[in-house]
């Protein structure tokens, strides 16, 4: 630019700038705190063109002597050494990329925008290197930006996501290539607030019963208004199901002797199903029954049930849900603002054959659940290319009276998740999960109505599987063209979640009443910091480490 300390570069400078095509920068000098030398000619007319770099007291060795020097001329070598290092790292990069690159990168001083003391500002050879614009991955057309939730996973992943990592390649919109870690931008999903669920709700509870049908509802009984909004949906907890076997928006009727049939609202079926099949369980607040858990946050829309006895001891259960599956945690997306929880179509279907052999009932249930976008409750980025699952539940359940006012009673779900093959996601990707709870029950404990009951269960969990995804793991700047391989991403957490629950139940006054003490025990992992790094090029030692802190685990 010069030392003359003008308003403009020198004409040299101009000449050259306007011949050279948007190939030339004009550079000036600044001090250590970022402000124009003094010395400096400034941007002027040719701020188009104009960066600046330190080039005042810049250390100098000649002859082995050590000098502090001021001027534009040693500024404009820092300018030359960035566009070499760019050069070499990105060699497919044109030479007005690397202008435009170390212009729109740099440090906005002085007024704010394109101003005609600095120019451009102040060079920053770190910004230059970083990503630039909508990152895809490479070799597809599939968007991937960094700054975007890659994952979310579901109650049944547990801390998977929390920990995982998941290399690929991504190039932005110089198609320079970067190496990224995935599982810096994937999150675990919330823990479930199961006490404050059970017991934290305020509604009113309305049921009746007339010969062959029984309704029961709730509204809202917190005294925020008469209206059924999005936050005081038809629901009921646990132990309103269990005690009066009616449970939100239910009607069940009676078709016929051997037909019964039951329809909800924003209620899963699985309450209706044991009501129709006469089932005696026994009352917790808290902890959950293995049979019907998914290990997905859900949000039902309605569902039904129709039952068939066979025989004077066999029964046949047809069951449906819709609803949606609600993420784990908030998704953030470059196209949205705000990052908030996304909900998807989730259906299931279900069929469970039940009988008595005298003191002992046994129930043994299929169940399918299809999901539109999500895996198992776990919601994965559109540039994967799939989304969608289908899993089979094998139920079972056991109840022996095995003696009087005594009952033991056990339930067991075990899973097969098949994720739909698309995109990144391989076809053959496999999840197992399994829950299981185990009751003991003793009735008539205090008084003729009243019971006992102890459970120790364990929610829905993966235990071993995940996703193989097809992703890019190289890339040749050569041929400009990326080398796939298949990463696996494991979805079985390494914490595990048990509870137990001693809950009574039983007549007080002219009403019910229950009682629980509610244990539960979340083991996770410790954590890691700092996590890898966000983003590498070649020859770059430019990184980005993010602390990502877990807890490492939470008992309630």
């Amino acid at each position: 630019a010069g030392n003359d300390g003008e308003g403009r570069p020198d004409a040299f400078a101009r000449v050259l700038a306007g011949a050279g095509s948007g190939n030339v920068i004009i550079v000036g000098s600044v001090d250590s705190s970022g402000t124009i030398s003094d010395f400096s000619n400034r941007a002027g007319s040719a701020s188009q063109y104009y960066l600046t770099a330190l080039g005042s007291r810049v250390a100098v060795y000649i002859g082995g002597q050590g000098y502090q020097i001021s001027g534009t001329s040693f500024s404009a070598p820092q300018v030359s050494g960035a566009v070499a290092l760019l050069a070499q790292a990105f060699p497919t990069l044109s030479a007005t990329d690397i202008v435009e690159l170390l212009l729109v990168t740099a440090q906005d001083v002085g007024v704010a925008g394109i101003d005609d003391i600095y120019g451009y500002g102040v060079l920053d050879i770190s910004r230059a290197f970083a990503p630039r614009g909508t990152t895809r991955l490479a070799g597809t057309d599939s968007a991937m930006p960094l700054g975007d939730t890659s994952a979310t996973g579901s109650p049944a992943m547990g801390d998977a996501l929390s920990t995982a990592s998941l290399s690929t390649v991504v190039l932005d919109r110089y198609r320079r290539a970067y190496t990224v870690d995935l599982g810096n931008t994937m999150r675990g999903a919330a823990i479930s607030d199961r006490l404050r669920g059970a017991v934290g709700s305020q509604g009113r509870f309305l049921s009746a019963n007339a010969g062959n049908a029984s309704l029961a509802f709730t509204v809202d009984g917190s005294g925020q208004g008469a209206g059924l909004d999005a936050a005081s949906q038809l629901r009921l907890s646990p132990v309103d199901a269990e005690a009066a076997r009616v449970l939100a928006a239910r009607i069940a009727l009676r078709l016929s002797p051997k037909v019964q049939l039951g329809l909800t609202f924003a209620e899963s079926p699985d309450g209706l199903v044991a009501q129709l099949q006469g089932q005696d369980r026994p009352l917790f607040l808290v902890a959950p029954l293995a049979a019907g858990d998914d290990g997905v946050f859900r949000r039902t829309d309605m569902s039904f049930a129709l039952r068939r006895t066979l025989g004077p001891s066999w029964g046949l259960t047809v069951s449906g849900e819709s609803g949606q599956a609600i993420s784990g945690a908030p998704v953030e997306q470059y196209n949205d603002r705000i990052a908030r929880p996304r909900r998807d179509l989730v259906r299931s279907f279900g069929l469970a054959l039940d009988r008595e052999f005298g003191p002992l009932q046994a129930v043994l249930g299929l169940n399918w659940m299809s999901e539109e976008r999500t895996v198992l409750g776990g919601r994965f980025h559109d540039a994967f290319g799939g989304g969608g699952a289908e899993t089979l539940f094998l139920d079972s359940a056991a109840s022996w009276q095995f003696a009087d006012g005594w009952r033991l009673v056990g339930s067991m779900r075990n899973g097969w998740t098949f994720p739909d093959g698309g995109g990144a996601i391989a076809r053959g990707s496999r999840i197992y999960s399994r829950a299981w709870s185990l009751d003991l029950e003793r009735r008539g404990l205090f008084g003729a109505h009243d019971a006992l009951g102890l459970r120790i269960a364990q929610p829905l969990r993966v235990e071993a599987g995940g996703l193989d995804l097809s992703l890019p793991v190289a890339y040749s700047y050569d041929t400009e063209s990326a080398s796939f391989g298949i990463r696996a991403l494991s979805l079985s957490p390494h914490g595990r979640e048990l509870m137990g629950e001693l809950g009574w139940h039983g007549p007080l006054w002219a009403g019910q009443a229950s009682a629980s003490l509610f244990y539960r025990a979340i083991r996770g992992t410790t954590p890691r910091c700092p996590t890898t790094r966000a983003w590498r090029s070649a020859g770059s030692a430019a990184s980005e480490a993010i602390c990502v802190g877990e807890s490492p685990g939470l008992k309630e």
